[in-house]
């Protein structure tokens, strides 16, 4: 078979010993639309998505198999998620309560909360400081201007 007829959608792909469906998108959309409302087909409804989708019974039984697989894995990966999530919250807690001080507690969240008020204590008084003209107080203050203004300096005397 030519690259050309396998790549016909709803037609099964030749590969060697192996047969694959490349389904279009439509019929994509309506399989799965169909899988949301139902995970389990009776024999009726299979033929009639495959009829109205130009698919074979058999093509829409496996499709919907691969996909209850898939929907298994897909849940099963989001529920160890979320037990791990709880594992951790659980040891947060646990060291937590046995050091009060420790990591995740009240008190280490207090700090930090008194920390970040400080740090923007001193960032509104170091804006203040700068829109009065003075230096701040981190910065170095070498008496005076770190560099003279460019208009002053024809007006100073100069040194030989």
């Amino acid at each position: 078979m030519t690259s050309d007829l396998c790549l016909v959608q709803g037609t099964p792909q030749e590969n060697d010993d192996k047969k694959r469906t490349i389904y279009s998108t439509r019929q994509l959309v309506e399989l799965e639309k169909e899988f949301h409302y139902n995970r389990y087909l009776c024999r009726l409804r299979r033929f009639e998505i495959a009829q109205s989708l130009g698919l074979t019974e058999k093509q829409v039984r496996i499709w919907f198999q691969n996909r209850r697989r898939k929907w298994k894995n897909e849940n099963k990966i989001v529920e160890e998620a979320s037990l791990k999530n709880a594992e951790i919250q659980e040891r947060v807690r646990q060291r937590s309560a046995q050091d009060p001080n420790g990591f995740g507690s009240l008190t280490m969240i207090n700090n930090m909360n008194n920390f970040r008020n400080f740090i923007s204590e001193v960032n509104s008084i170091q804006q203040v400081r700068r829109n009065y003209g003075f230096p701040s107080s981190i910065q170095s203050y070498n008496g005076g201007l770190k560099e003279r203004p460019r208009t002053l300096c024809s007006q100073w005397p100069l040194q030989t």
